[in-house]
């Protein structure tokens, strides 16, 4: 007497395929996560490396960051060109700006790809001596502009722009609590009037944070705590107020500097 094998029933199938269905909806996200956690490392590992580039241009520079240029009648060029200055202190420099492969100024969650005016770089040329477009073999995008990426931001203090005489190191007087970089979505410079919620120009999505650099060199990933809207941190005038009490900064990024 023959016998047939015992197949799988219509249930037992479905019950199969559920039990599949469920694992996948529980283990998905999981490596989403995975997956995001080793972008951010990346990310923070890009970032130390062109923090380091920064602090050995201050040791060669009399401890002073780069500024923008102390005459007020010239094109204020460092908030946009910040990246390249320190390019010789950088062991893997970006062969290729326009690409986000193998370029240490890309964060992996966030390409973001800076279109800068032909006058900047003119102005650079011009004022700086710099020819930016040879020596780093820039490529322009089809609107005219030049592009590069960035998916960084420079504290605009840093660089001189508030006028309150920080760019020499040792006005730091908290420089592991105050900032040198941290992500953004569009913009290469940041100041304390654009870290809210209503500006959304802080990258925030690296498990609902951001890598940070501090000005002593240390880099770390800190939490989202924008507030919705800042104006107290305005002056009247739209410039930005630095508070010399950490008990008034409302976020961890939140410059407090002291004089």
């Amino acid at each position: 007497m023959r016998r047939f094998a015992k197949g799988f029933t219509l249930i037992e199938l479905l019950v199969v395929i559920a039990i599949i269905a469920i694992l996948a909806a529980i283990l998905f996200p999981v490596f989403a996560q995975a997956r995001e956690k080793g972008r951010q490392a990346v990310c923070l590992s890009n970032m130390k490396q062109f923090t380091l580039g920064m602090l050995m241009y201050v040791q060669d520079y009399d401890e002073y960051f780069p500024s923008q240029d102390p005459d007020p009648s010239r094109p204020q060029l460092m908030d946009d060109l910040w990246l390249f200055v320190i390019v010789p202190y950088i062991k893997t420099p970006p062969a290729d700006w326009a690409s986000t492969r193998a370029n240490i100024y890309v964060c992996p969650s966030n390409p973001n790809l800076q279109l800068v005016s032909n006058t900047v770089v003119q102005q650079a040329l011009q004022f700086w001596g710099w020819d930016l477009a040879r020596e780093f073999r820039l490529t322009r995008h089809p609107d005219g502009r030049w592009k590069w990426h960035c998916s960084y931001a420079i504290n605009d203090s840093i660089i001189g722009e508030t006028g309150l005489g920080l760019t020499a190191l040792a006005a730091w007087q908290r420089p592991a609590e105050e900032y040198l970089f941290m992500e953004s979505t569009f913009d290469t410079d940041v100041d304390s009037n654009d870290v809210d919620l209503e500006d959304d120009e802080i990258f925030m999505l690296h498990s609902s944070g951001m890598n940070t650099a501090f000005v002593d060199g240390h880099v770390k990933w800190i939490r989202d705590a924008r507030v919705p809207t800042d104006s107290s941190q305005f002056d009247g005038q739209g410039t930005p107020v630095y508070y010399s009490s950490s008990s008034r900064a409302f976020s961890p990024w939140r410059p407090n500097y002291r004089f």
